[in-house]
């Protein structure tokens, strides 16, 4: 199954059928306006060709110069990205320095290096990040969806999760994500503080309090905590 087949009309699908004796099935949806798709393929495509015969020809050399533009974009927001930083970060010099069109692409990729997906952001995302690099103030942030957050560090826009909060509930505790519990700040993939082999934790570990049955795993044995 190959769908969609952009790049021919319908009337040259439907010739390919004839001169080959294929046969094809019709969905009957095909013809429920209902579908957004369909009103546009029904009513408006129609309306648009009376105006310009060339109507699909222009829209899908449109859409393939959009295509090119975007692959372009990525390309030079990748090529924005210093290496040797931590994931998820970037000097607010180059944010602020770069052109406003690559700030969206930027705050994606930043975004997808902290876990993040960049199908949640739009516009408003980029344009609050982009005000919040232009003011620069520390400690400022913007959330961002997905439970993820903007914030400036000392010349550095950063990208991470979002701190959560529970006093007897449980939360999953995932790489370079900080929660609050009862009091305790809780990192995972950070220098600070007390550390565990991670090897020895299944991911991602789970922080709440004790529950009946418990146990912890000694060098000689199992113990039960109480």
């Amino acid at each position: 199954i190959i769908r969609p087949l952009l790049g021919a009309s319908r009337g040259e699908i439907e010739e390919y059928d004839c001169i080959n004796g294929l046969e094809y099935a019709v969905d009957a949806t095909n013809f429920d306006e209902n579908y957004s798709r369909n009103r546009i393929r029904l009513s408006v495509m129609p309306q648009l060709r009376m105006i310009n015969g060339r109507a699909d020809e222009n829209i899908l050399a449109l859409s393939r110069v959009i295509d090119e533009t975007r692959d372009f974009m990525w390309s030079q927001a990748e090529g924005l990205l210093p290496p040797g930083r931590r994931g998820g970060e970037l000097p607010l010099e180059i944010m602020t320095s770069c052109h406003p069109a690559l700030r969206y692409y930027l705050l994606c990729l930043l975004l997808e290096e902290a876990g993040g997906s960049r199908r949640d952001i739009k516009r408003i995302h980029s344009d609050a990040v982009s005000a919040l690099a232009e003011n620069g103030r520390v400690s400022s942030y913007a959330d961002l969806p997905g439970g993820f957050r903007a914030g400036i560090s000392y010349g550095l826009l950063r990208i991470s999760r979002r701190e959560e909060e529970t006093l007897d509930g449980e939360i999953k505790l995932y790489p370079g994500r900080t929660v609050t519990w009862n009091g305790w700040r809780i990192s995972a993939g950070t220098e600070a503080g007390t550390a565990f082999c991670s090897d020895a934790v299944s991911f991602p570990p789970t922080v709440r309090s004790r529950q009946p049955g418990d146990v912890i795993q000694l060098g000689f044995g199992r113990k039960n905590i109480k």
